[in-house]
């Protein structure tokens, strides 16, 4: 069994991680939660450690390993 890790980015209004990138460039990274509808440049980032199952590669649609 492996173990990966990666990095979580969390709502810091209602917790949740449906958040996606709203906007960027002059006025800064601003992201969009599809949960509570927060937007805003604030958000929480958490390493978390995933146990992969042999055979699993490892790749969630996230874009990370």
């Amino acid at each position: 069994m492996q173990i990966v890790r990666r990095i979580v980015k969390r709502c810091p209004s209602c917790g949740s991680t449906g958040l996606y990138y709203e906007a960027g460039m002059i006025t800064g990274q601003k992201y969009h939660c599809r949960k509570c509808n927060y937007i805003g440049p604030l958000v929480f980032e958490e390493e978390v450690e995933e146990r992969l199952k042999p055979g699993d590669s490892g790749k969630h649609g996230s874009g990370f390993p």
